[in-house]
């Protein structure tokens, strides 16, 4: 993992060649820190918990490793809309 010091204002930018995503440092205090970012439209950009939400909705599967359907994990039949 990288981890990098960024004031309020300062930015860091990932670029995978075909794409670039940046992360600027809108806020920081009281033990929060807020983000924005700039990605391109076909880079989705997520809140952690929400893309785990995406995951299991793509790939349900059961304990047992079989795979289980959308409504016996009590989710809709519809993938979430629900980002950053």
């Amino acid at each position: 993992m990288l981890v990098l010091s960024r004031r309020e204002g300062e930015r860091i930018v990932v670029d995978a060649g075909t794409w670039q995503v940046e992360v600027q440092v809108l806020r920081a205090g009281n033990g929060r820190v807020r983000l924005g970012v700039v990605a391109p439209r076909n880079v989705a950009v997520h809140r952690e918990e929400v893309w785990e939400r995406i995951q299991q909705w793509r790939e349900p599967t059961r304990e047992d490793g079989s795979r289980a359907s959308r409504q016996t994990l009590g989710g809709e039949a519809e993938q979430p809309t629900e980002s950053a």
